[in-house]
């Protein structure tokens, strides 16, 4: 899919390897709090929140190749403020939907999933926000 939205190799290249490294990092906390995942939970969770962090960097990196031949870096801050207020809103819903669901349940599997989906939607959030930027301005010249 990213092949038909994107012409560039390197930019779909980067946004899967960024979507990668985002999970792995969630997954890495996960091993820091010395929790234990089912392997039917890492697989659920792992498809979830590629799909939320592969839609996250192609809104963002939509505005970016937009903005970016108008050449005004303020412009293109100013979008990424305001489409980065839409992506909070939109990922806190999800977040306070699925920490109500895990928090309301007693079976400990459907518990732990939406717990684990919570806290990887919040750590890839802030990584898409604040890091993808940053990794798009850098490969700017290859893009």
């Amino acid at each position: 899919i990213l092949f038909v939205i994107y012409k560039s190799i390197i930019l779909n290249f980067i946004i899967i390897m960024f979507s990668y490294i985002s999970v792995l990092i969630n997954f890495g906390f996960l091993v820091l709090l010395n929790k234990n995942i089912f392997f039917l939970i890492y697989l659920i969770v792992w498809i979830f929140l590629m799909i939320i962090t592969i839609n996250n960097n192609i809104i963002i990196s939509k505005i970016y190749q937009k903005l970016k031949y108008n050449n005004k870096m303020i412009s293109i801050k100013i979008s990424l403020k305001n489409n980065g207020l839409n992506i909070i809103i939109n990922n806190l819903i999800i977040v306070i939907i699925l920490l109500l669901a895990g928090f309301n349940t007693n079976l400990g599997l459907i518990n732990s999933l939406c717990i684990y989906i919570a806290l990887g939607i919040i750590i890839q959030t802030l990584l898409t926000l604040f890091i993808f930027p940053i990794i798009l301005y850098t490969f700017d010249k290859y893009i």
